[in-house]
């Protein structure tokens, strides 16, 4: 058994079979979709659409380091810090999110915390 899910499951075409791979690196990766996606030079639609398809196929895919669970994304605490480049007499207030992989949402302050989520998965992909 052990065998087996080391290898891309039988019947998958060589593209199927590519995207197992790939699926596979990224999971060992510690990697978000997006930084695995960027430093492997692959189309992240792509990624994203192979790994649900993969898992159509088999739930227990993909591999993960949370064991294969779906894993529901959540929010981090966050920090604000005043940001330069927003006027201090600017009569809109707006909170901007670093996120880990360097990318920053700006959000207003009457953001709903739904669709910030969805914004962040979009972004990063969901998390462990």
């Amino acid at each position: 058994m052990a065998n087996q899910k080391s290898q891309a499951p039988t019947g998958l075409t060589p593209r199927g079979q590519f995207w197992h791979q790939q699926i596979r690196r990224w999971s060992k990766s510690g990697l978000t979709q997006v930084e695995y996606c960027l430093r492997e030079d692959l189309s992240l639609a792509a990624f994203r659409w192979w790994k649900w398809h993969l898992g159509q196929q088999d739930p227990s895919w993909p591999p993960t380091s949370c064991g294969g669970a779906m894993v529901k994304p959540r929010l981090l605490p966050v920090r604000l810090i005043p940001s330069p480049s927003l006027s201090p007499t600017s009569s809109e207030s707006v909170f901007e999110v670093v996120l880990k992989s360097g990318y920053r949402i700006r959000v207003p302050a009457d953001f709903r915390a739904a669709d910030l989520r969805r914004l962040i998965e979009a972004v990063e992909g969901p998390r462990c």
